[in-house]
């Protein structure tokens, strides 16, 4: 019986390389269902589209032979074959509708009938679809969810717990589902689970650091600030009465400017464009400036208490050599 089964599993194997043209759709269909994907698809190109003829961008027209065709797979239990002739009617048939093009019932009859029904069982049976990944969020699969959720949690499989991950892949779930099974440390022994574990581990690590470094940052930034501010509170504090905000300047005696020497920037001086005026390049160079100080002698008087006083403060202005 051993012997027979390899012998078996080999001759189907050889059938399904030599699969060709001169195939029957049959032949196609059988190696499609047996899990050979490359069969799903050329199934319907080479014994399908090519004997109904191909349009001018290589897809198939609307013709009844292929509905047909496509009707009577999608009926039968051939659910990836019918996934790939759903997939090859949606871009016809979705060109038809947007040019308003008569005729289109039947196509659309069949794509809105087998559509959700088969991608939902190539899912359930824990089958992967390019085209049912966009078709299925767009329905209520909640309770499609849940049973992915209880059967590997109620199972403690490892094999039902990864079919659920491919159809919460097809739903774009696979964050929701794992976050319902891996709830704890090491459940199920899952790899997924691990390192789903491991990432929220690093993602909280990461999280931690980042909140760290703003809060540092804004307690230096307050810090600063309130440097800033305290220091000019103190500016308006008389040193008589010592009261604060008490402070006004009733005379500003200019003592003279002298020359401080000068002071070299490096600074943007121009721009190079293109024909359309975008700028490709920007020109740089040293600029000299000279750097004269002027001291005055500031008198300030207390509105409080009326107390004056008199300092010396300096100023400085830069101007372009």
């Amino acid at each position: 019986m051993k012997t027979l089964f390899i012998f078996s599993l080999i001759f189907s194997f050889s059938a399904f390389a030599q699969l060709d043209e001169s195939s029957s759709f049959e032949q196609y269909t059988e190696a499609c269902q047996q899990g050979d994907e490359r069969a799903c698809s050329e199934g319907w190109y080479n014994k399908v589209t090519r004997e109904i003829g191909l349009n001018e961008s290589g897809e198939p027209t609307l013709n009844p032979k292929f509905l047909t065709k496509l009707e009577e797979v999608c009926k039968s239990s051939a659910t990836m074959m019918c996934d790939a002739g759903l997939n090859m009617l949606s871009v016809p048939l979705d060109n038809a509708n947007k040019e308003q093009a008569p005729g289109n019932e039947k196509a659309n009859e069949i794509y809105n009938t087998y559509t959700v029904s088969n991608c939902t069982a190539i899912v359930k049976a824990g089958g992967e679809s390019y085209f049912c990944t966009g078709i299925l969020p767009k329905t209520d699969n909640k309770q499609l969810f849940i049973n992915f959720v209880l059967d590997c949690t109620n199972s403690k499989d490892n094999a039902i717990c990864e079919k659920g991950l491919k159809g919460a892949e097809q739903l774009n779930v696979t964050g929701e589902y794992l976050d319902n099974i891996c709830k704890e440390e090491g459940i199920l022994e899952l790899p997924v689970c691990a390192e789903r574990l491991q990432w929220k581990k690093n993602d909280e690590a990461k999280r931690a650091e980042s909140d760290s470094f703003f809060t540092k940052l804004f307690a230096g930034i307050g810090l600063i600030a309130a440097l800033f501010v305290g220091a000019f509170i103190f500016s308006t504090r008389c040193p008589s009465c010592k009261k604060f905000f008490a402070l006004e300047t009733i005379g500003k005696e200019n003592l003279g400017t002298h020359f401080d020497g000068t002071e070299t920037k490096n600074m943007k001086t121009g721009e190079i464009r293109d024909q359309n005026y975008n700028t490709v390049a920007t020109i740089h160079k040293d600029v000299t400036f000279n750097v004269f100080k002027t001291r005055y002698k500031v008198t300030q008087r207390c509105k409080k208490c009326g107390y004056s006083f008199k300092f010396d403060k300096a100023e400085t202005k830069k101007v372009r050599a």
